[in-house]
């Protein structure tokens, strides 16, 4: 994807020992071909949120350095509108604010 916003999920094998060290959702925004934010929410329930605007990372998540691996045929994915991203993004802000009890600079 060089531009766009994308959902993915991960699927994965019914026992995973290292289930709680991948988040369950993740929600990209690519341009460019670089990822630029990142929503991910894990299996616990707990948000992260991280953007390469600023270097923020928060609640586990991070931003790839690497330019944009387009998911493959096993990934499941669904495209999204921007403003689908931001309202995702506004309300996974909102929840790492609660979550980790401090102010997440705009």
């Amino acid at each position: 994807m060089i531009n766009g916003y994308r959902l993915t999920t991960r699927r994965g094998p019914k026992v995973d020992p290292w289930l709680e060290r991948y988040p369950a959702l993740s929600i990209h925004e690519v341009i460019d071909r670089k990822i630029t934010r990142v929503i991910d929410i894990w299996i616990d329930g707990h948000t992260g949120i991280a953007r390469s605007r600023d270097m923020l990372e928060l609640g586990g998540s991070m931003v790839p350095e690497h330019p944009d691996p387009h998911p493959g045929p096993d990934i499941p994915f669904t495209e999204l509108t921007n403003e689908q991203f931001e309202r995702f993004w506004t309300n996974a802000v909102r929840r790492v604010e609660w979550e980790l009890g401090t102010k997440v600079p705009e």
